[in-house]
């Protein structure tokens, strides 16, 4: 019985672990999306522009 508690412990620090990991890339990411945002912008305006000619 002692195991489980142990193990049981063992996975929740790991889900919580794991949880975190997650919350910093999703974090990163969005802030990777933000600062790319004007570049992909610029992107799809030159783009356009090109299609015009």
């Amino acid at each position: 019985m002692e195991t489980l508690k142990a193990l049981n412990q063992i996975v929740v620090s790991l889900v919580e672990i794991a949880g975190m990991a997650l919350l910093l890339v999703l974090a990163f990411l969005l802030v990777a999306a933000l600062a790319l945002l004007p570049l992909g912008l610029l992107g799809w305006l030159l783009v356009w522009l090109w299609g015009l000619l």
